[in-house]
């Protein structure tokens, strides 16, 4: 069985959370299986990138190396360019992502005035990423539970689309481990582009797969990694429970109204004690990365609604 390394990225920033002080980071995991090693992401900046080189430097008679992009997120890939430097010191080092990536990567990286301040911390490695082909996908069985994905060594890439139309999982059989990005981050998707749907489906997959193969290791994204069958299980059916309650709580809020604001609906859920609630609007607060906003917008889009122009108004047509 391999080694798990963590290395901590940043879960709570506190201002700009894109300047180096507040860079809000993800997790990065390092798995080492005999001459192996998988890096699970690689979070943003200087400091994470010198946390991983040493990280790895401590690895004994590594012959190969695999670095796995569970989404197109920068906050997750922004050091991507570490598999160059890893080629010079390897026998063989790769670095993939699902092909879905690529016109937002490519985007992100021919216009870096979007967030002028982060262009100098980002080093993608676009030119060494190897595309996760949908042509490619198998179907990967285990127990009754079924995925679509890829192998890569002896790791199982399942694709559980929602917080972005590229996610993966990482399992990793010998380790009985688990890698989500960010699938089971509470007021997710927190961005419009996401869909809750598919979100609430592959959550529910992924708890299977805990169920049948007893998964005693769940590293998330950001929060904390979790350890134990029972208290994975536990873990993920209480962000289901948190997940589906806020989910069904716009449900009723909309009601039969044909319009709606974005703000009008926090106004609602501003007006709703129930803890889970108020919850997802702390975490709404300025500078954290979740946002009810984006979380309603997902929404009215999948229910069919429709926001035209610049109007802040989304509605809903009858049949």
């Amino acid at each position: 069985m391999g080694k798990i390394f963590k290395i901590e990225g940043n879960s709570a920033p506190r201002g700009n959370w894109f300047d180096e002080a507040d860079l809000w980071c993800s997790n990065v995991y390092i798995i080492q299986r005999d001459r192996t090693a998988y890096i699970i992401d690689t979070g943003i900046g200087k400091r994470m990138h010198e946390k991983i080189s040493g990280r790895l430097s401590e690895l004994d008679e590594i012959k190969c190396i695999y670095l796995i992009n569970t989404h197109r997120h920068l906050d997750h890939i922004a050091n991507g360019g570490i598999i160059g430097e890893l080629r010079d010191g390897y026998l063989e080092a790769h670095s993939y992502i699902y092909e879905r990536a690529r016109l937002s990567i490519e985007s992100l990286l021919a216009n870096p005035q979007v967030w002028p301040s982060m262009a100098e911390k980002i080093d993608i490695g676009y030119e060494y990423l190897e595309w996760l082909k949908k042509e490619d996908m198998k179907n990967l069985d285990f127990e009754r539970v079924s995925f679509k994905g890829w192998k890569i060594g002896e790791a199982y890439l399942l694709y559980t689309p929602g917080h972005s139309s590229c996610s993966i999982c990482i399992y990793l059989e010998e380790e009985e481990a688990l890698f989500t990005g960010d699938l089971l981050w509470y007021v997710n998707p927190n961005l419009p582009s996401g869909n809750i749907d598919q979100i609430l489906d592959s959550v529910a997959k992924v708890k299977e797969l805990v169920k049948r193969r007893g998964i005693e290791y769940l590293g998330n994204g950001h929060l904390k990694s979790v350890k134990d069958n029972d208290n994975v299980l536990k873990y993920i059916e209480d962000w289901e429970e948190k997940e589906r309650y806020l989910f069904s709580k716009l449900e009723e809020l909309i009601g039969s109204r044909d319009k709606v604001t974005i703000e009008e609906y926090l106004d609602m859920l501003r007006g709703d004690d129930h803890p889970l609630v108020q919850e997802a609007l702390r975490i709404n607060a300025p500078f954290w990365p979740s946002s009810l906003e984006n979380f309603a917008a997902s929404f009215l889009r999948i229910r069919g609604w429709n926001k035209s122009g610049d109007s802040e108004e989304w509605t809903r047509e009858r049949e």
